[in-house]
């Protein structure tokens, strides 16, 4: 990885110079004239903000009917009517400003229902009104509420959540968060919404328009004639589900350009009025053409998307690298002379706002325990630079525009991704490092190197790994070519580990009755796990860890036990006629996405609490096995104890006298490294899922490592019970001691000794910044030094949260001061004050680095 004076330069950029500094560290909230240039921006944003949110009925509505009337058909055609009715009969709508139209069905800020994937909301209609929570109510009235509870009956035992949670074996089931078991193994996302995680084929859409996707899947419905078998029948189906779902959108692309037209006469400005009349002349030529300008690519692009949240509600819908397929656009609009740099931005940041113009609903917590998240479609990943099919730089003016474009709106979404490898040009990474500098959590960084490793490792070419993207987190794949149960398992190390030293049972077991769960133990007040003996009898070390693979190697059965009845869950009650039109290799060989059609097929399980495994591991190897200064008996005792009694080794274990993960100790990092590769190594021995999706390891929590923490007795590390386990692969911290004490060099080495590309669905590193530390040239240069240093590592990623302690306290404080301070929380970024209390202080005790 280049340094920062071996440099490679570019002439592309941006509307901005590219090495303007934005300012270091968050703003409180926006002053008289906000960040954008344009005041249309500003307007549009205001706005957004200050809608309620509400509940849309037409989706459900729409779907029961259809579903109802069609009982016999297959799932693949009863969705495609469905998507069909929907689209020609939901509300059309328009904001006076906006340069794009479509949108999934609902109006702006509205939630849809998808009945198909979960059915909790029909209690808490019932029993908790949504317009009473106490965090972003949602509003409806008493005529949409009956609307939606007459659609219950039909639902019943339908939808893809209780049908899993009905199917998974009591054996899998009692270490499954989802079904209500302890939290050891949980689907997480997957059970409750639609398959997303996926990144469509825009480059092929963009080339083929309506008209051209039309013809090639009738191409593909030609060649295959009468079917003269039942898969051959199963393809019939979906290639006439694929055409009926491709005629319903270019009738939705012409109800659109009629509304816009009819629009027209609604507003007095001729700038509006002429923008309107582009709109409805561009949605017309998009019901059957392939776009023409960069407008048109960006509206078709934004089309896609929308139609895809039409058809699932999954998470992490991605955008894949915009800056590539939509640069020939561009590049043609700018040399025509059609097109400004002012304009292109507009388009841009208009694209970004509205991306958070809608969203997917979510059961209430019923306190502020853990609230968190933001506005908007979850985890739609957009990423820059890289390189392209042939290995060279990638970098042209979108990439940096796509950059600037997030500092002028400072979103939670699109979750910005930059490309790094070794002809990253200088300018595009100063333009980084001022955008990481504003505190805004964007964009992460990859390495290009180890994540096309990564990969390649797990089957895909060379040219494709080239073209790769991340999807919502870190998870990997090739744009528009990949089947994706990515971010589809976790498994709780730390659980693991608690159960292999306690003889499969959790330490603070009170027989039949669950403290935790506050529920008749899964176990039944036996064995919840393995028994594989208690740490107070085993009298070496490689006993220790032989008990936790043995007890790693049986909840990962699980786990994969899970993924597979989840998936048949899927496949047999949802089905995705449209996404399978823009995924490549389904069309080809007519079988769906959900079905193992795509080119490439993965899923993904993620570790949790690594580091806080691997440091419980290391104080037993150091002060049982190693320096003989503990018995296993005292250990054990104090974790039955939650270390009450114990308060000299809770201090020692909590102190640096003992290695720990993150510092550049050999020591601790060595045992970090046997817990990532044990868990990489085992996943690669599994046959693929439904013989089917290959699986592949990842190591990132999101935020779930908070949760789960609260399932985890007291860990060896020093942790107590309840308190959160280790978040990614970063380093432990407990609520006494963060282990990272070495500063950010020590702690890149440490992240480096990891075999990251044994990782195929991703790792994530966070890493917080003062304010003081990164200003000014010096900071500014001190930064981009760092970056180089730490890829060249071999770390996968990073992303950075930019801010000061006394900030964030003062933000939780005074909220109203604070409503537009924008943090990184994991793989996301989150208004500050949209956190719950437990977050804010997660985000609170993070390790300030300092290069000092």
């Amino acid at each position: 990885m280049s340094t920062s004076t071996t440099r490679v330069h570019t002439t592309s950029c941006g509307t901005e110079p590219y090495d303007k500094c934005f300012g270091v560290g968050p703003s409180k909230h926006y002053d008289n004239s906000g960040f954008s240039p344009y005041e249309r921006i500003e307007t549009l944003r205001k706005t957004y903000r200050e809608v309620p949110l509400t509940l849309d009925s037409k989706r459900i509505l729409v779907f029961t009917e259809v579903y109802k009337n069609n009982e016999s058909l297959p799932i693949v055609l009863k969705k495609a009517l469905a998507l069909k009715k929907y689209m020609a009969e939901c509300q059309l709508s328009y904001i006076e400003g906006e340069l794009l139209l479509t949108d999934d069905g609902s109006p702006v800020f509205s939630y849809p229902l998808y009945p198909e994937y979960v059915t909790w909301y029909y209690d808490e209609l019932r029993k908790r009104p949504l317009y009473e929570r106490a965090w972003d109510p949602i509003l409806y009235d008493e005529k949409m509420k009956e609307e939606i509870l007459a659609t219950e009956d039909y639902w019943k035992n339908k939808d893809i959540a209780n049908t899993f949670r009905a199917r998974l074996p009591k054996d899998a089931a009692k270490g499954c968060a989802a079904t209500g078991g302890m939290l050891v193994i949980n689907p997480n996302v997957n059970v409750e919404y639609g398959i997303g995680h996926v990144t469509p084929d825009f480059e092929s859409v963009l080339k083929k328009g309506l008209g051209g996707l039309k013809a090639y899947v009738r191409e593909y419905k030609d060649k295959l004639g009468l079917p003269a078998n039942a898969e051959e029948a199963k393809s019939l189906q979906l290639y006439e589900a694929q055409l009926i779902v491709l005629d319903a959108w270019s009738d939705y692309f012409r109800r659109y350009a009629a509304f816009a037209k009819e629009q027209i006469n609604e507003y007095s400005s001729k700038q509006t009025k002429d923008e309107l009349q582009s709109l409805s002349e561009i949605c017309e030529h998009l019901a059957e053409g392939a776009p023409r300008t960069f407008w048109e690519a960006t509206q078709l692009s934004f089309a896609l998307i929308n139609l895809m949240f039409m058809e699932s509600n999954g998470h992490a819908i991605s955008l894949g690298r915009m800056d590539q397929f939509l640069y020939p656009f561009y590049k043609a609009d700018l040399e025509k002379g059609t097109i400004t740099k002012d304009f292109a931005m507009q388009l841009i940041e208009c694209f970004y706002l509205k991306q958070e113009s809608h969203g997917q609903i979510a059961p209430d917590a019923g306190d502020d325990m853990w609230r968190g998240g933001s506005r908007g479609w979850g985890g739609s990943a957009l990423v820059l630079g890289g390189v392209d099919a042939d290995g060279k730089d990638a970098t042209n003016d979108l990439t940096f525009m796509f950059l600037d474009a997030m500092v002028h709106v400072r979103l939670s979404n699109p979750y910005i991704t930059v490309r790094y490898h070794e002809g990253t040009p200088y300018e595009l990474k100063v333009k980084v490092a001022d955008v990481v500098r504003v505190g805004i959590g964007h964009p992460k960084i990859f390495n290009d190197k180890v994540a096309m490793d990564a990969l390649m490792r797990n089957g895909v070419s060379l040219e494709d790994a080239r073209n790769y993207v991340n999807i919502g987190c870190v998870e990997l794949e090739v744009p528009g070519a990949t089947g994706g149960w990515q971010d589809c398992c976790y498994v709780t190390l730390p659980k693991v580990l608690e159960l292999a030293l306690n003889n499969g049972r959790c330490l603070d077991c009170a027989g039949e009755y669950c403290p935790i769960n506050n529920t008749h133990c899964r176990g039944v007040g036996k064995s919840l796990g393995l028994e594989t003996g208690f740490l107070k009898d085993f009298k070496t070390f490689d006993e220790v860890l032989a008990a936790y693979e043995a007890q790693l190697k049986y909840w990962t059965d699980r786990a994969i036990l899970t993924v597979n009845v989840l998936q048949a869950a899927h496949a047999e009650r949802d089905d995705a006629p449209f996404t399978s039109t823009v995924i490549q290799g389904c069309t080809e060989s007519g079988k769906s996405w959900l079905n193992g059609g795509a080119k490439y097929n993965f899923v993904g399980l993620q570790s949790l609490g690594p580091a806080t495994t691997a440091d419980s591991l290391t104080a037993l190897k150091k002060l049982v096995y190693d320096d003989k200064k503990f018995t296993a008996g005292e250990f054990y005792d104090a974790l039955t104890k939650n270390w009450e009694g114990y308060e000299r080794l809770y201090q020692l274990v909590n102190s640096d006298k003992i290695p720990h993960y993150g510092n550049d100790e050999d020591y601790a990092d060595e045992m970090m490294q046997y817990v990532f590769d044990t868990y990489c190594n085992l996943l690669q021995s599994y046959p693929p899922s439904r013989g089917i999706y290959k699986i592949k390891a990842g190591s990132f929590s999101q935020v779930i490592n908070l949760i789960f923490g609260m399932a985890v007795g007291a860990t060896p590390d020093g942790r107590k019970h309840h308190e959160a386990i280790s978040a990614n692969i970063d380093s432990a911290r407990t609520a006494v001691a963060n282990r990272d004490t070495n500063g950010p060099t020590a702690l890149a080495r440490s992240i480096g000794k990891l075999d990251h590309a044994k990782a195929g669905s991703g790792t994530l590193v966070n890493m917080k910044f003062g304010v003081d530390t990164i200003s000014g040239e010096r900071g500014l240069n001190n930064f981009m030094d760092f970056l180089d240093a730490y890829l060249a590592q071999g770390a996968m990623h990073i992303q950075f949260m930019v801010t000061n302690r006394e900030t964030l306290i003062e933000a939780q404080e005074k909220p109203e001061e604070y409503r537009d301070l924008l943090v990184r929380v994991s793989g996301f970024s989150a208004y500050f004050n949209s956190l719950s209390s437990n977050f804010q202080n997660e985000l609170i005790n993070r390790t300030e680095q300092s290069f000092d």
